[in-house]
């Protein structure tokens, strides 16, 4: 997913391809929901919410892994 919305969502989580370099977001919706996400990402997107303030990378993986 290269939207940029979908880089401030807390749902979003950056995920490094190839040797490292190249940056792309993964959607992580149904590892914190426990469901589908009813929407296609980017724009059309209906349950994007904001990332808290101060919610970076290894948070958000924290989150996730519990």
């Amino acid at each position: 997913m290269r939207e940029k919305r979908c880089a401030g969502c807390r749902f979003a989580v950056p995920i490094y391809m190839g040797d490292g370099d190249e940056l792309m977001t993964a959607c992580v919706y149904i590892l914190r929901t426990g469901h589908r996400r009813p929407c296609p990402p980017g724009e059309a997107c209906r349950v994007y919410e904001p990332a808290e303030a101060g919610m970076g990378t290894a948070r958000k993986r924290k989150e996730i892994m519990g």
